[in-house]
């Protein structure tokens, strides 16, 4: 086979977009690491609304029987230790653009509500728990992880962890759940946790989208969603009540079933697109 043919050619771009899409570390030394895309809508988002709980990310957990509360803060202090993520600060530069700013680790101290001698503790720790959960972080001040225990009785608590959405989403949040859990038995047992080393950060994939996504490529990719969003007609969607100055983020569960043959054949035709269950169904939603 020459170096002409094509397929030496196609072969040698199949390597160059393998080599171009591998993620590698970024030099923590050179200067703060930029945000993902996503990181930055985020953080505009916080600084056009201050203050407000729209992007937390809040988990609570029922705890029955004992929970050992140092070992728990041993727990998450380690998780924090394992993301930089966690740990990392959003501030802006003098520009006014934003960078991430990571940390050295922290003990992550856990918040004790301590209800048990309260006459109605379901009804304070449903208080407690929204309070918590709606507390804001300061992005440019980072640690943007939190712990509330809120103890009930001697062998029943809630665990409340918030971390904000610029740090996790749904996905990310499977993992630490699943990281902590062990973290939490290997320092109960007095033991190394078995978890396999991180080679990248959530900063190495930021500095390698923003690498990706630049100059000609991403010229070409704007170019090509403004022509396809040229003649698109703005959506009008009907509502009942008239969009209020300052929305209030309030809203509300629907919880229904879907006939199993229904989610089948949805999974089919989401799987025949080369798409998630998710995106079908949000497509059908929009």
């Amino acid at each position: 086979m020459g170096e002409n043919s094509v397929e030496a050619r196609l072969l040698s771009r199949m390597r160059r977009r393998a080599e171009a899409a591998r993620i590698v570390r970024a030099d923590r030394e050179a200067g703060p690491l930029p945000l993902s895309f996503a990181q930055q809508r985020l953080w505009f988002l916080d600084r056009l609304t201050p203050d407000s709980a729209e992007y937390l990310v809040p988990t609570v957990l029922r705890v029955r029987g004992a929970l050992d509360v140092p070992a728990l803060g041993t727990a998450l202090s380690r998780l924090a230790a394992r993301h930089e993520v966690l740990r990392t600060a959003f501030p802006a530069d003098d520009n006014g653009t934003p960078r991430q700013v990571i940390s050295a680790p922290w003990p992550v101290k856990v918040t004790v509500h301590d209800l048990r001698a309260e006459a109605d503790a379901e009804t304070r720790a449903g208080e407690v728990l929204r309070t918590e959960a709606t507390r804001p972080f300061d992005l440019e001040a980072g640690r943007l992880l939190r712990a509330d225990v809120v103890w009930l009785a001697d062998d029943d608590h809630f665990l409340l962890l918030t971390v904000h959405h610029i740090a996790s989403d749904g996905w990310s949040s499977g993992i630490l759940a699943r990281e902590l859990r062990e973290l939490y038995a290997a320092a109960v047992a007095g033991r190394e946790a078995s978890l396999p080393e991180l080679l990248i950060q959530y900063a190495d994939f930021a500095a390698w989208q923003r690498e990706q996504l630049s100059g000609d490529f991403l010229e070409r990719q704007l170019a090509y969603w403004r022509e396809r969003l040229a003649r698109v007609t703005p959506l009008e969607l009907p509502t009942d009540h008239q969009r209020p100055a300052q929305p209030s983020g309030g809203g509300d569960v629907v919880t229904f079933s879907v006939p199993s043959e229904v989610t089948e054949a949805l999974r089919a035709t989401a799987s025949g697109q080369g798409a998630s269950l998710f995106m079908a169904l949000l497509s059908l939603f929009q």
